[in-house]
């Protein structure tokens, strides 16, 4: 005799069966990768659009008559090379570097729209005082000019991050450290490959970790063994220098 369920009747889920939607989620590894990658994609949507990008010196002049600067300092010109392997979450843009005024190479200011730019010092159109030298003159023409603005939009040093930055990397970090030291154990590195992978550029290494380890982790294969600790200090190395090479070429 064959059972007919009646009109608008629904199958039942088996006790104990998991919906597949609701399946991936179960897995720690895809987890870990997600909440990675939902605090890496900000964060380096952020760093891009802090970067320092090139400004000419009326630019600077209309911003300041404008209100538009809410921090400057003047830098040397070893701040504006791309020391990726310095900063592993800013591209090397917060990098401190407290110069003499007569030293100065740049300019680096921050504007309202929270990108930061980076001026020519002998760009800047300011007249030099008698006895003094372009780098002074431009710092005593901020210093006045901006007097009035500060006390609007305060006085930020365009070196620093913002808060919400800050959160975020501190976030991506620890969530990173939890994962590679103390999650489930990785399969395509060692935990010491992914450790020092961490210290990539931009945070590359995190978002490769999330996406290898996390949210495209398969099932367990044995055909290879997971790269070691020295591999991973490699690609530190070497990637540093690549990323350092590609940001130089294009910025």
């Amino acid at each position: 005799m064959t059972n007919v369920l009646p009109a608008g009747a629904e199958l039942g889920v088996p006790a104990g069966s998991t919906p597949q939607r609701w399946a991936w989620w179960r897995d720690s590894r895809h987890v870990i990768g997600a909440l990675l990658l939902a605090l890496w994609i900000p964060l380096f949507a952020i760093t891009l659009w802090a970067f320092p990008r090139p400004a000419t010196g009326s630019e600077l002049g209309e911003a300041v008559a404008s209100g538009s600067v809410t921090g400057w300092a003047l830098v040397g010109a070893s701040t504006v090379e791309p020391a990726m392997g310095s900063s592993a979450w800013n591209l090397g843009a917060d990098r401190r570097d407290n110069v003499d005024p007569s030293a100065a190479a740049y300019v680096l200011w921050r504007s309202t729209d929270q990108r930061r730019h980076l001026t020519d010092v002998d760009a800047v159109p300011v007249p030099e005082a008698s006895g003094s030298d372009k780098g002074t003159a431009v710092q005593t023409w901020l210093t006045d000019q901006l007097v009035r603005h500060q006390a609007q939009y305060g006085s930020h040093d365009p070196r620093e991050p913002g808060t919400g930055e800050n959160l975020l990397r501190g976030g991506l970090l620890l969530t990173a450290l939890a994962g590679v030291l103390g999650g489930v154990q990785p399969r395509f590195g060692t935990r010491w490959f992914w450790f020092w992978l961490i210290g990539l550029s931009g945070g590359l290494g995190v978002a490769a970790y999330a996406v290898i380890e996390g949210v495209r982790a398969g099932a367990p294969t044995s055909r290879r063994k997971p790269l070691r600790g020295w591999a991973g200090l490699a690609v530190l190395v070497v990637g540093s220098y690549l990323v350092s090479g590609l940001v130089g070429f294009f910025g």
